[in-house]
């Protein structure tokens, strides 16, 4: 009788172990659980079969985040370019609808809108290089009223007048040389109907 009742808790204490394993995880993997194996068998696991919160999902996880950390890193560098550029400006000094000042990799336009009003001399793109380039800029400008000239300053401070022209719709290759390479519109009361200049030829590398 005395064997029969030792049996008896015997089993109902082994029976809360398993159940007690089976809702147990470590770092995240299951320490007894059910499953199926590759044969279609149903098997009982120990300790090392993963379960929903390890094994391959937490890789998943983790290449998730390695992807997402990815991502920012190259919205971090486009945005930290943006600011480069947008730190030229008096942001006051430029006004106009569906204005777009600063370079990107996505738009080569370094000034772009329509209805635009340029109240003083601004800077448009700087960029300091270590080794010379050359660049395409494209004009496409229709110039209302004031007086405008767009400006190369090369690394030695020489200005080069690149285009003042009242309607124009074209581009030329001019050398950025090694050092520290603006290009800035000097303005006279100037407002153009539209305006879009764009250089073409640099790389987010090159920053």
């Amino acid at each position: 009788m005395k064997g029969i009742f030792q049996k008896v808790i015997y089993g109902v204490l082994s029976v809360l172990v398993c159940v007690s394993l089976s809702g147990c995880t470590i770092g995240g993997y299951h320490v007894a659980d059910n499953y199926v194996d590759e044969n279609g068998e149903q098997r009982f696991m120990g300790f090392g079969k993963t379960g929903p919160s390890g094994g391959e999902e937490s890789i998943k996880s983790e290449n998730s985040t390695d992807e997402i950390d990815g991502v920012q890193e190259n919205e971090n560098l486009t945005d930290e370019i943006n600011d480069i550029q947008e730190n030229n400006y008096n942001p006051e000094s430029i006004v106009g609808t569906q204005l777009k000042r600063g370079w990107s990799s996505s738009d080569n336009s370094i000034l772009k809108g329509k209805d635009v009003s340029v109240k003083e001399d601004s800077a448009l793109f700087s960029i300091n290089l270590g080794q010379e380039k050359e660049v395409i800029i494209h004009y496409d400008i229709v110039l209302d009223e004031g007086e405008y000239q767009l400006v190369y300053i090369s690394p030695d401070g020489t200005e080069q007048i690149l285009q003042d022209s009242k309607v124009i719709q074209s581009e030329e290759k001019i050398l950025f040389t090694q050092g520290q390479n603006e290009i800035s519109i000097l303005s006279n009361n100037a407002v153009f109907n539209e305006i879009d200049i764009s250089i073409i030829g640099i790389q987010v590398s090159d920053f």
